[in-house]
């Protein structure tokens, strides 16, 4: 019988032996052949090419704009999403009714609207923002519904004193 402790380190053997063997097949299929290299490329190219960009500035640039961009669009999610939740919550009528096309929209591969933005939006910033602001917005504001839902009156009347 193990312990959780050597259980936890075979587990964590198992997925390093996984990792690993990804990794050796990305080397080995384009090497041998079996893959074009157009398609897939060597592994070691592939971090060859990463430890270049890093170490000679050319990825900082790419890596601020995504930055920005992350935070702009969780702004814009927590801005529209929380008040979205709290009204939700506040007035459960119209919780019931957005609700499901809420649902139904994050279920919905929103990737798809990225062409249109494009058309509408034009390049750069400003259509990967909204994407991602509208993906961020749903679930802050379902699960801010949840949560103010999820408290107990008694907590309300402990709040009042």
């Amino acid at each position: 019988m193990r312990t959780k402790r050597q259980h936890v380190l075979y587990i964590n053997a198992i997925r390093a032996g996984i990792i690993v063997g990804l990794l050796v097949l990305v080397e080995v299929l384009p090497r041998s052949g079996l893959v074009s290299i157009t398609i897939l490329a060597p592994s070691s190219s592939i971090f060859a090419a990463l430890w270049t960009a890093i170490f000679s500035g050319e990825a900082v640039p790419h890596l601020i704009r995504t930055l920005v961009e992350i935070t702009v669009s969780l702004t814009f999610a927590i801005i529209i999403g929380i008040p979205l939740g709290i009204l939700f919550w506040r007035i459960p009528r119209a919780g019931r009714v957005f609700e499901p096309f809420m649902v139904a929209m994050y279920a919905t591969p929103l990737i798809l609207m990225y062409p249109l933005l494009l058309a509408v939006l034009g390049l750069g910033s400003t259509p990967v923002i909204f994407l991602s602001a509208i993906l961020g917005t749903i679930p802050i504001a379902l699960n801010t519904t949840v949560a103010f839902t999820g408290i107990r009156q008694i907590m309300y009347k402990a709040a009042r004193v």
